[in-house]
């Protein structure tokens, strides 16, 4: 009687808005936003930036049709469907083109009317619109309903030149709409709304009252009201930079989001909590890894050239774009031709041809060097082209997927069309065609949540389809033709081919759907494109790719800075140690052996021309830190593992400690023994430090106690440092000398006053592990500790509260700062050593350089509200909807640090 009912929701991922406002832009061009604006705030406390999320499209569809994929994308990403029904409307293919994308994905309960001009008619006897007297509804709205739904009547306001809360009948109108949103009675939305008027409208009343006041008492009084003015302001911004410092960490897996809210936090005013969700954001792991921006739409597609050098990608803007694979750099102009989104680039094998395809459904060929065409464009598909475009690996063929639900193969020299078009999908291919490294296969992904195989030559399906939860695009085989990838939401998938089923965990980064999957020559990296992105990860771990040095075999013990900070020295497990550019994050040289067992500690002299370090065979080796070469015999005498050393001030003296439980020192130069070994009561002697001035050495043993010792003489100096109850790890003087840090088993941290030995406060803990490593910053305002718990604990050395959020790793060993302090080296326990930086500028770089954009006009308006948009990374453009000549952000970079 009312025609196919409509079809089971799909699942939905996250839902991202409240309601999709669907509407004529050239009737309701007023109405829409003033419903948006009204359905966003009805009832909201006056500190509250929104309650609903509302889409509304700003753009004429009828002026680029190419915009339906983004629209589709938006609609999916709703609860409600809000329909501003009119003639105009129903006139509108776009509205009607929305009104059937809903009614095919969702049920009819969860659709609103407004009805802003002619007429709505329901005939109760055969339960639906009577077509002849309903002038409002587009034609698939017509018998959608079993029963009459709620509309409610807009046609009293839909002409007034300025729509808002504060007219009882908009009002009426927006709560009627609101009410089933929010699950919240309209009587009840209606006096919340005037009850918070009517709290705002006191506020501002008492305001303005005090100013009013203060003003006629005296000139005095106007001063203390401007001061009371601007500390207000502070007041505002501070506030302001606390809740998008609590967005900012709430959002931490939406990222650039997240990172860009914490920018503007930290413009607002640099906060301990501003600083704390920057830090948490560069920490994510996906935050390692390295985007490329500069297209003005969306990106939709994205390839590597055979040699791995450059990268293609295509986008809403209607362009191709090549860039540097190494440094992001745009190569060539924007290559135009395409009338409509490009939605899928491919190389040719030689690497010489770039074909590209788009919704306006043609597939165009393009001379790499030059950008320009190769012949005419490819026709014959009757829906767009939407991403599904491949060569095969002997470049003579190409084929192409598209909505139609069709592939097709075409002839690459001549552009013709192979055989016929092979069917089987029962929904669009988008952005999800690949032949396989042999190039006997083909493989679609569609949105009917399967991937499909094909044999390229005869076009014959091959067994059964690939099975997914979730819409499928960017189809792509690994060159080994073992695992096959797709875009999966906001994800990627892999599969093993093999067995057909999912291999690892998705790889996640995007906050937009994933658009398209490639994998590198070489195998080890996907990219993906999406948002306006493309996110790099690593294939083997499935961890974006991140900045740890990697070369051991085994566990990283402890590192060390050279003196100017150009060099990183680290010990490990696996009996060697290694030296690393600190700048460049890359090992010099081949790794130093000799060492038979575990290296346990490793430290520059003053200088920085000599390296020692400690080993497990109970022998000192000291090394040419320019060369790596060893200088004269390893320094032998303990008669157990040495698991500390360090150098005297002035470079002279070597101290070791050994789980022979004696200390001994060397003359650094020659290699002598120095005196007698120094004997404590203790047991096993595990770490070791002299003081700045090089008068005395401290230790730490298994029992405990920290002892000092004359370094001329060998003597004990006082009684032993009690507290710790169980063994000392590490050791540091403070550079002024006058406070003993110790990292223990026990997982505290403890500070000491040298000339008393008395403890200094109360334990620092927090890191629930054992404290294996001890650093102070040259200036001696931080201690950074480590933990085999995963973390680094940067912490104010005079009252021990924690600088910042603990700075997550793998199983932590050591910690050094490099001499400048802006850096800290973390030796783990993966092989791995890790820089972390913590000078402002560095953070503000990083996070700009991952983000790769700025916020949008629209995550603007929600997340920072009125205030003029500013670009929080000053080197990017303004973010999409925002005006291009926006100012920069300006950094208050003295104040940004941690200490």
């Amino acid at each position: 009687m009312h025609g196919p009912r409509p079809r089971p929701a799909k699942p939905l991922g996250s839902t991202v808005y409240d309601a999709f406002i669907s509407y004529s832009h050239a009737a309701d061009g007023s109405l829409a936003p003033a419903l948006r604006a009204g359905l966003q705030s009805l009832g909201k406390a006056w500190y509250r930036r929104r309650v609903l999320r509302v889409f509304q499209d700003k753009t004429s569809l009828a002026a680029t049709p190419e915009l339906w994929p983004t629209i589709e994308h938006q609609l999916e990403a709703s609860r409600y469907f809000v329909l501003l029904a009119s003639p105009e409307a129903a006139a509108s293919r776009w509205v009607d083109q929305e009104v059937r994308w809903w009614r095919d994905h969702r049920s009819a309960a969860t659709v609103l009317i407004g009805l802003a001009g002619g007429e709505l008619a329901w005939d109760s006897t055969c339960s639906g619109f009577e077509p002849s007297k309903t002038t409002a509804l587009p034609h698939a709205a017509l018998d959608w309903f079993d029963h009459e739904p709620l509309w409610v009547d807009f046609r009293s306001v839909r002409q007034e030149s300025h729509t808002s809360l504060r007219d009882p009948r908009f009002r009426d109108a927006v709560a009627s709409v609101a009410a089933p949103i929010r699950g919240v009675p309209r009587d009840d939305l209606i006096g919340e709304d005037i009850r918070q008027h009517k709290r705002a409208f006191r506020l501002a009343w008492g305001g303005v009252t005090l100013l009013v006041l203060l003003v006629v008492t005296s000139l005095a009084a106007a001063l203390i009201a401007i001061n009371q003015r601007g500390a207000a302001l502070q007041q505002l911004r501070l506030a302001t930079a606390r809740q998008l410092a609590g967005e900012a960490t709430a959002k931490l897996d939406q990222q650039p989001l997240s990172l860009l809210l914490s920018l503007e936090s930290l413009r607002q005013s640099a906060t301990d909590e501003a600083r704390d969700s920057l830090l948490r954001g560069l920490m994510a792991p996906r935050n390692n890894s390295f985007t490329i921006s500069g297209h003005t739409g969306q990106a939709w597609a994205v390839a590597f050239s055979p040699d791995g050098k450059t990268i293609a990608s295509g986008a809403a803007d209607q362009t191709v774009r090549l860039w540097d694979a190494g440094t992001g750099r745009q190569l060539l102009s924007p290559i135009t031709g395409h009338t409509g989104i490009v939605v899928g680039v491919a190389f040719s094998p030689d690497g010489e041809t770039l074909a590209s395809a788009s919704t306006d459904q043609t597939v165009r060929l393009w001379d790499v060097s030059t950008g320009q065409p190769h012949g005419r464009p490819l026709t014959g598909h009757t829906g767009s082209i939407e991403g599904s475009i491949a060569f095969s690996p002997d470049g003579k063929m190409i084929a192409s997927g598209s909505r139609d639900r069709t592939v097709r193969r075409w002839d690459a020299s001549t552009g013709r069309a192979i055989g016929e078009p092979l069917t089987g999908h029962t929904d669009a291919i988008e952005g999800s065609i690949a032949f396989s490294p042999d190039g006997t296969m083909i493989a679609t992904a569609s949105s009917d949540r399967t991937v499909r195989l094909w044999d390229a030559v005869t076009g014959e399906p091959i067994g059964q389809p690939l099975q997914s939860d979730d819409r499928l695009v960017g189809v792509a085989f690994s060159p080994d033709g073992k695992t096959i990838a797709a875009g999966r939401g906001n994800t990627v998938q892999l599969w093993d081919l093999a067995t057909g089923q999912p291999h690892g965990l998705p790889l996640t980064g995007h906050t937009g759907g994933v658009s398209q999957v490639v994998f590198s020559p070489d195998a080890k990296t996907i990219a993906a494109s999406g948002d306006e992105t493309v996110w790099l990860w690593d294939v083997a771990t499935g961890k974006a790719q991140g900045p740890p040095l990697t070369g051991h075999t085994a566990a990283v013990m402890r590192v060390a800075f050279s003196p100017d900070g150009k060099l990183i020295a680290s010990a490990s497990q696996d009996a060697t140690i290694r030296v690393w550019n600190a700048r460049a994050s890359e090992p010099l040289g081949q790794h130093l052996t000799g060492h038979m067992g575990w290296v346990w500690r490793v430290a520059f002299s003053p200088d920085g021309k000599l390296i020692a370090s400690a080993g497990e065979d109970g022998t000192v080796r000291r090394w040419d830190a320019a060369s790596g070469k060893p200088i004269g015999k390893p320094l032998s005498g303990h008669a157990g593992a040495i698991y500390d050393l360090a150098f005297s001030p002035d470079g002279k003296m070597i101290v070791s400690a050994s789980s022979d439980r004696t200390l001994r020192r060397w003359d650094s130069g020659t290699g002598a023994l120095i005196g007698e070994p120094l004997i404590g009561a203790g047991d096993q002697v595990r770490s070791v430090a002299f003081s700045p001035d090089g008068r005395m050495i401290a230790s730490g043993d298994d029992q405990a106690l920290i002892r000092l010792w004359d370094t001329a003489t060998g003597k004990p100096i006082g009684t032993p440092f009690t507290g710790h109850t169980s063994g000392i790890f590490d050791l540091a003087f403070s550079p002024d000398g006058r406070m003993i840090a110790s990292a223990s088993q026990d997982a505290t941290l403890r500070r000491w006053a040298v000339s008393t030995g008395r403890q200094l406060g109360s334990p620092i803990t927090g890191q629930n592990n054992s404290v294996w490593g001890v650093s102070f910053s040259p200036d001696g305002k931080v201690i950074a500790s480590a933990s085999p718990g995963g973390s680094v604990r940067l912490s104010d050395a005079n009252t021990g509260r924690q600088l910042g959020p603990l700075l997550t790793t793998g199983w932590a060993n050591g910690v050094a700062f490099s001499p400048n302090g802006m850096t800290i080296a973390v030796a783990s326990n993966d092989g791995s050593v890790q820089e972390w930086p913590l000078d402002p500028e560095t953070w503000l770089r990083y996070a700009c350089g991952i983000a790769g954009r700025n916020l949008r006009r629209e995550e603007w308006n929600e997340f920072v509200g009125n205030s003029p948009y500013v670009r929080a990374c000053p080197g990017l453009p303004s973010g999409y909807g925002a005006p291009a000549d926006t100012p920069a952000a300006e950094y208050d970079i003295a104040n940004l640090g941690l200490y």
